[in-house]
């Protein structure tokens, strides 16, 4: 039937194309997503009016539309002022809200940066040459992700202003990201933090009433950052009413879209992977690899190494590429193999050194038990479920190198 949809003379006989359309509404929802997906592989979408009455069809097909003898008396050469999303609500206002609290969060970010400079400026008057250096080499990553995070929210902010359906799907992805993520660090916090207090609470000055508090106030920090705020963005902008106003009011097809969002979701966190790495020039190139640690010139090719195999598969997996798909499940199997067999052989505190944090900073990490079950199993879990769900998403490669064959 799209097939067939392609050919202008079918579109010329209405009562034609209205009786078949009728007889295939049982398959209505798959004729849509094939659609889409056809559009999306090839790049057909540039036919605006003609995918727009495409998508009209469909529509009529779920009684979302007028039909034909109900557009009686309409004069075809104002069919562009039919409201043919009369049963969507427009979610303009909502959208204008979400963007500014983005734009707020971005701004906090931003006001942390200034606060971070103010810190290492204070560190640097105190004098001590090997605390500057420390300090430096700590807080520059730091500042650099508070930048990252501020020119995102209010990128995003904007754009949710605008109805742009980039943000949206961006939107809409990270916050599936941030909340999975969110999820399985609160576990990891409630499992770690009474190790953590209880360190604190052998401090003499620490007055010991205050220490439930701080604990409290912290969690609940935590969760409206981590859990809640991802939640609700991702209420809100999953909703169809929501895209539908995005489509409504940005109707051009958006890079976006060329992606289909599960894979989308996953381009973002290999490319957010691929930048982060770079920090760890603050940090001697320490990383694991196979059983060792490795440092300096050697772990700088590793560190390169994996910067170019994340990149290249997160540009990969955009264009839908089955060869970016395997670099990205063997590059992640390999990570996630060597950082378990190397932490499995060595202490963490090993690592640190290396890494070259502060002795008071390390003797107060080793006073936790981090080589546990604790903090073992939430990384060995989320490792898997990411490999899971690599493994599912491996369909959309599939039919786009059937697409390319044929």
């Amino acid at each position: 039937l799209i097939a067939r949809m392609g050919d202008g003379d079918f579109l010329q006989e209405p009562a034609v194309a209205l009786a078949e359309l009728r007889r295939a509404r049982d398959c209505t929802p798959y004729l849509e997503q094939e659609w889409g997906r056809t559009c999306a592989l090839r790049g057909q979408c540039s036919l605006a009016r003609w995918v727009s009455s495409i998508g009209g069809v469909f529509a009529m097909l779920r009684g979302e539309l007028m039909t034909p003898m109900d557009m009686r008396g309409t004069d075809m050469a104002d069919e562009d002022k039919v409201d043919v999303r009369a049963e969507y609500k427009n979610r303009k206002v909502g959208l204008i809200i979400y963007g500014v609290v983005q734009i707020l969060i971005g701004g906090m970010c931003a006001l942390a940066v200034p606060m971070m400079v103010f810190g290492m400026i204070a560190t640097a008057a105190m004098g001590d040459e090997l605390g500057q250096q420390v300090s430096a080499r700590v807080m520059i990553p730091g500042i650099l992700i508070y930048v990252f995070a501020a020119i995102w929210f209010v990128w995003l902010g904007i754009g949710s202003l605008m109805a742009k359906r980039w943000a949206r799907a961006l939107i809409l992805v990270a916050s599936w990201v941030m909340l999975l993520g969110g999820i399985m660090g609160m576990v990891f916090w409630v499992l770690v933090s009474p190790q953590m207090y209880e360190q604190m609470a052998l401090d003499p000055q620490m007055p010991k009433g205050m220490l439930p508090i701080i604990r409290h106030i912290t969690t609940v920090f935590m969760a409206i950052i981590y859990v809640i705020l991802p939640a609700a963005f991702l209420l809100f902008y999953r909703s169809p009413h929501v895209k539908a106003t995005c489509d409504e009011l940005d109707p051009k097809t958006r890079w976006t879209d060329r992606c289909p969002l599960p894979v989308l979701a996953v381009v973002l966190m290999f490319a957010v992977w691929s930048g982060s790495l770079l920090f760890t020039a603050s940090y001697s190139f320490a990383l694991p690899f196979f059983g060792r640690l490795v440092s300096g010139g050697a772990g700088a090719i590793v560190c390169l190494a994996l910067v170019v195999s994340f990149g290249w598969t997160a540009f990969g997996m955009y264009k839908l590429k089955l060869s970016a798909w395997w670099t990205g499940l063997l590059v992640s199997s390999a990570f996630l193999a060597s950082s378990a067999l190397t932490f499995s052989r060595i202490e963490l505190g090993e690592y640190y050194e290396l890494m070259g944090l502060p002795e008071e900073q390390i003797a107060l990490i080793g006073q936790m038990d981090f080589t546990t079950p604790v903090m073992i199993v939430p990384m060995a879990i989320s490792g898997t479920l990411f490999i899971g769900y690599l493994l599912y998403i491996k369909r959309y490669f599939a039919d786009s190198e059937r697409t390319a064959t044929s």
